[in-house]
Parts: C-alpha cells; sequence; structure tokens
C-alpha cells in the first residue's frame, strides 16, 4: 500500500471528525473515536460510569451508554446515537499491528485552556507476548503523549487503518512516547468489533475516499457501499400507512388530500388510459407517488443515505392487499427532479414477499454455460392486436408474429452464454412436462420465461393463455405454473404478459392476483402489471440477459432494463419501465453467474450501473449491511 500525502491529509481530518472528547461529571477525561454510525470504542478508564458525554470534533454533545467494558484489556465500548441531520464519519480498523509511522488523535490537555482536537504524527511498532500475541503497541519516544490523549486513535500511515486504541504515557510532560492497545485485542474483547471489520459502511463513505481506491481495497473492503432500507405500506386504497423498518418512530396515515393539489390532475391524465404517456403526465404521477410512499420523515431519511453509491429500497406491502396494485415503480425520488426510483443507476428498487408458501432452496451461481431457460411465446394465429399510432406521426407500430418474438427472445437469451429452449404457443401441459423432464434428469431450468397474455378470470383466480391441440385459446391456472417451477429447481420467472386482442378489455393480472409468487426455488418473479407490447418486452430483455450473464443481481438487472426502458421509450411510451416489477422473496441479490474479477462492475466507476456488492456462493453480499 502506498499513501500519498494527499491521502494522509485527507485522513487526519476524517480521523479528527471521527474522534470524540470524553467527559465525565463535566469535566474532560480523554477520548474516544466511533467505529461505525453509533459505536465508539475507548479505554475502560476513560469511561467510568454507565453513561457518558461526548462531543466530536465539530459537532454537539449527545449522550454516549458504555454497552460493553473488558478490564483486562482496558477497553470500553460505547453506542451513541447519530443527531438528526448529521453525516456520520467513522474510522476503519486494521487489526495489523504495522511498525513505522503512525498518526494519533485526541485532546491533551493544556493548562488555562479548553480541550482541543489534535493530530500528530508519532512513530510505533508493536510488542508481543512469549506466545506471539499482541500485547502492546509502542508509540516511540520523540511526542508527548499527555492526558487526555487515552482513547484516541493510532492510524498506520502505512496501512491506513487504525491499528490501536491511546492507553498509557511513558511520561505526561516530557516527549517518551507512550503505549496503545492493539486492535486485534478489542476484536477478541467485543464481538461487535469484530463483526465491523470486514464491512463497508456508509459512515466509512469519507475515510474510503480519502485513500482511494486501491489502498481501500488493500484492506479487504468491497469499494461499493451500499444501504438498504425497507418500506411497509399497509391500510386501504382510501387511507394507507407508510413505515419505515430503520426509521424511529409511528407509522405516517397518509390519505388523498395530504398528497397535494396535483392529484386531480393526475387522475385526469391517468383516466384517459392512453397506451403511451407522455413525459410530462408521467413526472406528474411520479412526483405524486413519490410523496405517497416518502412522507417528510421517510423523506429526510433516504435523503441521509444518498452518499452511498447505491440504495436498495425493498417494499413491502400486506399480503393479499390491493395496495400492491399500485405502480409504485413509477415514484419519483424525492427532492429529485427527473428521478425515478425504479430507474435510477443510484437505487434498486424491488418488491418483496415476506412470508413464501413454502421455504425457500437455495442455489449458487453458475457458469454462463451452465445456465437454461425455458420459454414460452403464447400467440394464437387468428389474434388480430390493436394498432399503436405513434405520437408523433408516421406508420403505426407493427405487432411481430410469434415466430419473430421467439427467435428475438432466443437471440437475448444466447447471446449471454445462456441455453434457450423456446416452445412457440405452446400448451400448459408442454411447459410442465418439460420442467419436470428436466429436473428428473438432474438439469432443472434456472429460469421460467412466458410471453403472452394474462387475466383476471371469472372468480378472480389469475389465469395465462396458452393454446390448445386445435390452435384454440385456452386460459390456465397462473398459479399451478408458478407452483411446478417452484418444485422443479425454477430459480427466476419472468411473466411477460402483453396487451389483449382488438375489441377485448381484459382485467390486468397483478401481484395481488398471485398469491404465492415466490417460494421452493423460485426467488424472484419479473412480472409486468400491466400490458405491454412485444416491442417493449424485447428492449427489457436485450438487456435483462446481458446483466444477468454478467453476474449481476436480478434487482440489478431489472433495474438497469427498467432504465433503458425509460430512456429509448419505446411505443413512445414513457411510463413504460413502470410496468415491470420484480418480486423477491427474503433471500436477495441472486445471482445466475458468478462475478468475474476482472468485470468493469467490480473495478470501475462507483455506481449502479457498473457495480454490485461482492457475493459469496449463495449470492448474499459478504460486505455492506442494511440499515
Amino acid at each position: 500500500m502506498n499513501l500519498s500525502p494527499e491521502n494522509i491529509e485527507h485522513l487526519k481530518d476524517v480521523a479528527n471528525q471521527a474522534t470524540a472528547l470524553v467527559i465525565v461529571d463535566e469535566k474532560p477525561v480523554g477520548a474516544a473515536f466511533f467505529i461505525s454510525e453509533d459505536l465508539l470504542l475507548t479505554c475502560g478508564h476513560v469511561a467510568t460510569q454507565e453513561t457518558v458525554t461526548i462531543k466530536p470534533s465539530g459537532r454537539p454533545c449527545r449522550s454516549a451508554d458504555v454497552i460493553d467494558m473488558n478490564d483486562a484489556a482496558d477497553l470500553a465500548l460505547l453506542s451513541s446515537h447519530r443527531v438528526q441531520g448529521e453525516r456520520p464519519a467513522c474510522v476503519v480498523l486494521d487489526q495489523t499491528p504495522h511498525h513505522g509511522d503512525c498518526f494519533v488523535a485526541g485532546f491533551p490537555r493544556e493548562d488555562d485552556l479548553d480541550p482541543g482536537s489534535e493530530v500528530f504524527d508519532v512513530q510505533a511498532h508493536p510488542r508481543r507476548d512469549l506466545e506471539g500475541s499482541d500485547q502492546v503497541l509502542e508509540i516511540d519516544p520523540g511526542k508527548i503523549i499527555t492526558w487526555g490523549m487515552s482513547g484516541g486513535p493510532v492510524v498506520s500511515v502505512r496501512s491506513g487503518g487504525v491499528i490501536g486504541i491511546i492507553r498509557t504515557s511513558k511520561d505526561p510532560v516530557n516527549a517518551l512516547g507512550g503505549g496503545a492497545t492493539p486492535i486485534s485485542r478489542a476484536i477478541g474483547a467485543f464481538p461487535q468489533v469484530a463483526e465491523i471489520l470486514p464491512m463497508s459502511t456508509l459512515a466509512m463513505v469519507p475515510w474510503r475516499d480519502a485513500l482511494g481506491r486501491d489502498n481501500w481495497q488493500e484492506l479487504g473492503k468491497s469499494w461499493n457501499i451500499e444501504e438498504c432500507i425497507d418500506l411497509r405500506i399497509s391500510g386501504k386504497k382510501h387511507r394507507w400507512l407508510i413505515s419505515l423498518d430503520q426509521a424511529a418512530g409511528p407509522m405516517r396515515d397518509l390519505t388523498g388530500p395530504d398528497l397535494g393539489e396535483e392529484v386531480s390532475e393526475a387522475i385526469f391524465y391517468w383516466a384517459r388510459r392512453r397506451h403511451a404517456r407522455g413525459i410530462s403526465e408521467v413526472a406528474l404521477l411520479g412526483r405524486l407517488l413519490g410523496s405517497a410512499l416518502f412522507p417528510q420523515d421517510i423523506a429526510n431519511h433516504l435523503s441521509s443515505l444518498m452518499r452511498a453509491d447505491s440504495i436498495f429500497v425493498r417494499l413491502h406491502v400486506e399480503h393479499g392487499n390491493d395496495l400492491a396494485e399500485i405502480p409504485c415503480e413509477l415514484a419519483a425520488v424525492p427532492r429529485e427532479r427527473d428521478r425515478f426510483l425504479a430507474a435510477d443507476q443510484h437505487f434498486r428498487f424491488a418488491r418483496v414477499m415476506d412470508k413464501p408458501a413454502i421455504p425457500t432452496i437455495s442455489a449458487g451461481p453458475k457458469s454462463p454455460a451452465d445456465v437454461k431457460v425455458l420459454a414460452a411465446v403464447a400467440q394464437p394465429v387468428g389474434w388480430k392486436y390493436p394498432e399503436i399510432h405513434r405520437l408523433y406521426g408516421g406508420e403505426p407500430y407493427v405487432w411481430p408474429k410469434a415466430t419473430m418474438m421467439c427467435k428475438r427472445l432466443r437471440a437475448s437469451i444466447e447471446r449471454n452464454g445462456f441455453k434457450a429452449d423456446v416452445y412457440e404457443s405452446p400448451q400448459q401441459h408442454d411447459v410442465g412436462l418439460a420442467l419436470d423432464d428436466s429436473n428428473r434428469n438432474g438439469k432443472p431450468y434456472d429460469v421460467l420465461h412466458y410471453m403472452g397474455t394474462g387475466q383476471r378470470g371469472p372468480d378472480g383466480n389469475a389465469q395465462i393463455m396458452f393454446v390448445d391441440e386445435d390452435g384454440e385459446v385456452s386460459w390456465d391456472d397462473a398459479e399451478r405454473l408458478l407452483e411446478t417451477a417452484a418444485h422443479t429447481g425454477v430459480r427466476i420467472v419472468v411473466l411477460e404478459l402483453m396487451q389483449p386482442p382488438e375489441g377485448q378489455d381484459y382485467e390486468p393480472l397483478t401481484q395481488h392476483a398471485l398469491r404465492d409468487v415466490v417460494g421452493g426455488s423460485v426467488n424472484a418473479v419479473v412480472l409486468t402489471h400491466l400490458p405491454v407490447h412485444p416491442k417493449q418486452c424485447q428492449k427489457f430483455n436485450d438487456r435483462f440477459y446481458e446483466l444477468l450473464g454478467q453476474g449481476r443481481s436480478v434487482e440489478t438487472a431489472v433495474q438497469l432494463a427498467r432504465y433503458k426502458l425509460m430512456y429509448d421509450k419505446p411505443m413512445d411510451d414513457a411510463a413504460g419501465f413502470g410496468w415491470f416489477t420484480i418480486v423477491t422473496g427474503p433471500q436477495s441479490g441472486i445471482r445466475l453467474v458468478s462475478l468475474r474479477p476482472e468485470d468493469p462492475m467490480v473495478s470501475g466507476v462507483p455506481h449502479l450501473a457498473t457495480a454490485d456488492r461482492a457475493v459469496d456462493s449463495t449470492g448474499e453480499p459478504v460486505a455492506g449491511r442494511s440499515r
């Protein structure tokens, strides 16, 4: 690792921000430093009461509770909540006690002066006991380690991490140096510290940016830092409740008048039920839905996370609640113009079902050549589809024949190295039999992709269209197909439901009409909750399978495919991206293909378009944390 003088100066600034004066009985007694947004390390002889007062540099005082103590190592772990509106900064830990150049931060006492923060250079070397364990980090003579420095961080210029906690002084008035407790002892003393060690969190962003990418990754850290929030909606259409798992306070009760004067205008636009929505009306609905999903307090919390490289919003709607039919994918990012939650590179947006009907089965990523997709395109020969006229004149958009739709879907899948079995206008029996045979042979399909028409049946059940042996329309139970997929190894189901034939107006098949869309081996369902045109599906599929083939998570693949639809606007439909939704179970971050270390998404610029979190063999993230 090679820290430049500029890196070091930036680190010193952040170390100063992350270090707090500790006050007991209204007297300054030492220092502590943040190791996360709300946890601090200090010496046990500094935190002598169950609750102390801390004052971070340049920020207001607040209380801190002593949540754990280790007398043998003279260490204390503190907890203190962030003050509203603050952007927290914390240090990054390194358990290797490097020898050589370091710097320390603290509040050395000076007669007749109020405590002031100082950051200065020192030399240090480790001392080990006879068994080879870290015993103490010796701060060499040449600097005065005086009263008020206890509990401050020792930062290695070699690694850029905090390697010790100042504990003792050889002489508080002479430059004889002192001693520090190695971070390895804090890791052994407190499980919370061990848990934080491999993390990349939002409070670490200032330290990360001061170090730079190469130095940060030398510490074993994931460069891209993602924050996750869980948004919950309950109630009914005329009055609903919004809550956020990560934000304190009661649920927010919302009604129509809470959404502002634009409500009637938005309803007027969308009551027209045009096939293609213009930019202005989509923007209007986006602001309306953004206000509905993000009341003031929740919008404030979201704003506090914007420093993260990406934000994962997981929407939870009560099981069976018709609020699931609201096109939340069209919601605008609060306080932002022309940015949509479901089609912005800084976000990922997915709906979550908390209770799958049957336990979810995990499976690890594969090589692209081992990924199998079963595709079914259902389109009766005799159906005539309505003409979709261009908003700006010219010939109407052509509805492609089933053969061409199969060809294009196969190309989207196979160009990314996946294997594809594509059925043109099959019966549901054909699809079910293919799933069963593949599972029995030990090579189950990973993706089931259906393109056709869906509707709610007379009794409200979910139906999708197939073609019988005479070429006639056959409506079959959609949930039966999902259940077959869940028991035969399918991990992702794609249901692209297109517009009905001319003269027909089916009740759209939405998530609300489907009871248990995830469960068993199925971890995610991609569903169009309003009818779409094949041209929109083609654009989406090209990008979706490309990203899955790169090793992106299914949520990222859907997000960036929607991003493409937002900018390309096939069918002149500015709302087209919002018709594609993704529903997952509790497990997120599913990947079909392993990330490639040399891929730009691992080493490129830090935003959602080029980066995802590292994952283990199950597809779960191994760095970062939910908030």
